[in-house]
């Protein structure tokens, strides 16, 4: 799965035509790196998911290349093959990640793939010699593993204490965090209902696994956009060398819902996922003068599971994409510096041909709005001047407000995501989120605001003191000069109403109409 900012250009969910098309289709093979001249590069910046800071001494590596990152967190790798390219990183106080991307074929090509990374949520030291369970504070994930079940990679059996480091991945908040592609060896996909990376290491930093003979329990808090949660389900392992899934155990659900327990034979990021019957769905992308756009990195995400797809766009500048049957499924396309519209797709059980191409512009800001299961309904509100207000009340457009926002979510997770092209007049505008339903606290959700502005990204975490009456999170202001240029001024308070740039901006002084 190509990690180009994808949320990022999650922009808006636009209604769209569709029209059956014959039956399904199996998904393609994963397409395999060849060798070539040492001139194509891999580039782009490694941060932490919770405050999207670069990462420095982060080690990345693919096709026998290393580097570690600079103090902003950037890398750069050189000498790599055309086509699929496995980039694996791992560093102090990160949980082990990979992801993949596509290089193309010119001598010179170059791709760019920028990384969020984990910080590990569980580390501590034991005695190998002793029976000892892993748990990450306040969740059910945890590994139990029996004394003396550790090697080293010779067999040897390692001295002095161990470090266990477990991390949790929820998908269901950002599908981006889980490793490589959401596929099997066959290039068939697959959907999650929860991961954990699991790794043991000796006093040296010098990995451990099982022995051979060995096994350990894992237990991997359940992650659902809905739906029923089997009882029983496949356990898949991440292989980071050819950046894909393979299926070894089961596991089943708790008594109480909260998590997959099953054995294990050795240690790496373990998925509770299962294959899923796929529908084709065809595209195409075109610029805003109507012209088809050629080789443009297209994804899939699931709006109602955890799943995730990638194509590019042929000659033609048309795409086949692969979702969930009976579905809902978001895609858009995107460049390092370009992104479209995105489009939401009810799929069933045949093809379908989505009538509208995607359109692919130049898009100076972006803001992804995300939260928990609770509250369900987390609400994206922009107010400005001339009773200007993207909500769900008026999701906008482009050639009045220069803006939208996509389909109002009421599940739980989102994403919400505003786009604004630009801004019909200079100004300030306000973004605030908004409590409409649900037991728990915006803080507790957690609700998390990505705001994308020229290739850079910020990220907003609702700030302490939030009291029970406290129904509006203030972000932050966009300030737009007479020349269109814009500056972000972090508000991040809380209110009882949401205080624009004017009292005319004043939502809570609104009656919230009911969703349909």
């Amino acid at each position: 799965m190509n990690k180009f900012q994808l949320y990022g250009a999650l922009s808006i969910l636009l209604a769209v035509g569709l029209t059956g098309c014959g039956g399904g289709s199996d998904s393609d093979p994963t397409p395999t790196a060849t060798p070539a001249p040492a001139s194509r590069v891999v580039s782009g910046t490694i941060s932490d998911y919770s405050t999207a800071s670069g990462i420095s001494g982060i080690e990345v590596s693919a096709n026998g290349q290393s580097v570690t990152t600079g103090s902003d967190g950037r890398y750069q790798l050189s000498g790599l093959p055309s086509g699929r390219v496995v980039i694996n990183l791992s560093g102090n106080g990160y949980a082990t990640t990979s992801e993949t991307v596509v290089v193309g074929s010119a001598s010179d090509a170059s791709a760019s793939l920028n990384i969020n990374m984990l910080p590990v949520a569980f580390s501590g030291t034991f005695d190998p010699n002793q029976n000892f369970t892993a748990q990450v504070p306040s969740s059910p994930a945890n590994v139990a593993i029996a004394a003396g079940s550790l090697k080293l990679a010779d067999g040897t059996t390692p001295s002095g204490d161990i470090t266990a480091e477990l991390t949790p991945i929820n998908p269901a908040l950002d599908i981006d965090l889980m490793p490589g592609d959401m596929i099997v060896s066959s290039g068939n996909p697959i959907a999650s209902y929860g991961a954990m990376t699991v790794e043991f290491k000796d006093a040296s930093g010098a990995e451990l696994n099982l022995g051979s003979g060995e096994s350990a329990t894992i237990r991997i808090p359940v992650s659902s956009r809905g739906g029923t949660t089997p009882a029983t389900i496949p356990l898949y392992f991440y292989d980071n060398v050819e950046g894909v899934w393979k299926e070894e155990g089961t596991a089943t659900l708790s008594a109480d819902g909260t998590y997959y327990e099953g054995t294990v034979s050795h240690f790496s990021t373990w998925n509770a996922d299962y294959l899923y019957d796929s529908v084709v769905i065809k595209g195409c992308v075109e610029d805003i003068n109507g012209s088809r756009l050629s080789n443009i990195n297209v994804d899939m995400i699931g709006q109602n599971y955890n799943g995730a797809t990638t194509s590019i766009t042929d000659n033609s500048g048309e795409f086949t994409i692969y979702a969930m049957q009976n579905a809902i499924s978001l895609i858009n396309a995107y460049t390092s510096t370009q992104v479209s519209n995105t489009i939401s797709v009810s799929t069933q059980t045949s093809e379908m041909t989505v009538t509208d191409c995607l359109v692919l512009a130049n898009t100076p800001l972006t803001v992804r709005l995300t939260w928990g299961a609770n509250p369900s309904d987390l609400d994206t509100h922009v107010v400005g001047p001339n009773n200007y207000h993207i909500w769900y009340g008026h999701l906008g457009t482009y050639a009045v407000d220069h803006a939208k926002l996509d389909v109002d979510d009421v599940s739980s997770y989102g994403p919400e995501v505003y786009t604004a092209m630009d801004f019909p007049e200079a100004g300030t505008y306000h973004y605030a989120v908004y409590h409409y339903s649900g037991s728990s606290t915006i803080t507790d959700s957690p609700a998390r605001v990505e705001l994308t502005l020229n290739g850079n990204t910020t990220v907003f975490t609702p700030p302490a003191g939030q009291t029970s009456s406290d129904t509006w999170w203030n972000v932050f202001d966009i300030v737009v000069d007479a020349n269109g240029n814009i500056n972000i001024v972090t508000v991040n308070t809380w209110a009882t109403d949401a205080t624009g740039p004017s009292s005319n901006h004043r939502l809570g002084k609104m009656v919230m109409p009911a969703k349909k």
